[in-house]
């Protein structure tokens, strides 16, 4: 038989209307698979309609549990559903099937799940039908940028002597080198400032453009068949603002890091083939793109994840003794205080954990990067990039 085949007498085995009984799956089954869809799938059909026991798949555990107190209630008649679809089946379940499900839902603590049944062959019991907890993309996305920040800054420090990313220590360089006389230095921190403001304004200017992105005539074309055609051939445009917004800053900030990497090789080659001073070599100005990147990607991770900073630790400290403070003395909403704590905990831990895999790794291997043949920032613009691409999939 051919895979087509297969897979058609496949489908019409799954989808042809077979009747059994509650019962019977249940004690067929051995596990508590049958008895957590199909008799829950019964009571949903008897109690909301036919229609119910597809809704089953869905409910969280918490929400079976309700079901039983109900379902118990019915205590005549023999319970049938078809096996392609849990929807005919009668307005009756049997007392078998009632005092399984009883004796599954029986703890007390709606908030703990409930327990394997003795007799199933199943080592899992119920718990796959659990909801699983999927992790939250923002959290991540911040404790990447907060890892990727504490990673580089070791880097940047130890090859420009500054910060490109953080402002206050630039401003604070820039004026003491100019009342020290050394114009050179304070215009290189100068320029790293101007530049980040540039990036600023670029995400901005970005920001309200995408913001401001007309969705589709709705006023004249607003079929359904024409919003579907529209929405194939422009998908972006119907992604939410943030989404759009994240999608146009990636390649803008790999570009800047790869043209960092671009103007180094030049001045390195333009040295070897004694086309520049020997100084070039070791010029800290190509810098001025990293600024600029920073500051578009600083100002857009602040934008998409409600006015987290993530390129200075001094706020996450601060709103971390904040919290410890409010959750000592308050008598309630406790746990709301607890998620701040950790939400800061994670931050600094991320940040701290990337320093201390640049200081580890720096010596061994990235000055050998830094000086060798790969291009070390057009690495980091693509871990960027692809951090934020990721993350624009998921808003």
């Amino acid at each position: 038989m051919s895979r087509h085949g297969t897979i058609l007498l496949w489908w019409w085995w799954i989808l042809s209307p077979r009747e059994v009984t509650a019962t019977q799956a249940l004690t067929s089954s051995g596990s508590s698979l049958g008895l957590g869809i199909i008799d829950y799938g019964i009571y949903n059909a008897t109690i909301r309609g036919t229609n119910g026991a597809a809704a089953a798949f869905r409910k969280p555990w918490y929400e079976l549990r309700s079901g039983a107190a109900v379902l118990s209630k019915s205590q005549e008649g023999t319970g049938t559903t078809s096996a392609g679809s849990f929807g005919t089946t009668s307005r009756t379940t049997t007392t078998s099937t009632a005092s399984a499900l009883r004796s599954l839902l029986s703890n007390a603590n709606p908030l703990e799940p409930p327990t394997q049944l003795s007799h199933s062959r199943d080592p899992r019991g119920i718990w796959h039908l659990l909801p699983r907890s999927k992790p939250n993309p923002q959290a991540l996305f911040i404790s990447g940028m907060a890892f990727l920040v504490g990673f580089m800054d070791v880097i940047y420090v130890r090859r420009y002597g500054c910060y490109v990313n953080m402002m206050t220590g630039n401003t604070i360089r820039a004026a003491t080198q100019a009342a020290e006389g050394n114009l050179g230095s304070a215009l290189f921190h100068v320029a790293l400032v101007l530049c980040y403001c540039i990036g600023v304004g670029w995400h901005r200017r970005v920001a309200n453009a995408v913001s401001s992105t007309n969705l589709g005539d709705t006023s004249t074309t607003n079929h359904p068949t024409l919003r579907r055609q529209r929405y194939t051939r422009t998908p972006h445009l119907y992604r939410s603002a943030n989404a759009r917004l994240v999608w146009a800053v990636a390649p803008v900030v790999w570009g800047l890091f790869a043209a960092t990497d671009v103007v180094a090789y030049v001045l390195q080659q333009g040295v070897r083939r004694h086309h520049y001073p020997e100084s070039a070599a070791n010029s800290r100005w190509h810098g001025v793109f990293l600024a600029t990147a920073f500051g578009l990607l600083n100002s857009t991770a602040s934008h998409t994840t409600g006015g987290t900073i993530l390129y200075a630790m001094t706020g996450h400290w601060t709103k971390l003794s904040q919290s410890i403070v409010d959750l000592w003395e308050a008598e309630t909403l406790r746990r709301r205080h607890v998620r701040a704590i950790f939400s800061h905990v994670r931050v600094l831990a991320a940040f701290v954990s990337g320093i201390v895999l640049s200081v580890c790794l720096y010596e061994p291997f990235l000055a050998q990067l830094e000086t060798g043949w790969w291009p070390v920032q057009t690495t980091v613009g693509s871990v960027y990039a692809g951090l934020l691409l990721w993350y624009g999939r998921r808003l």
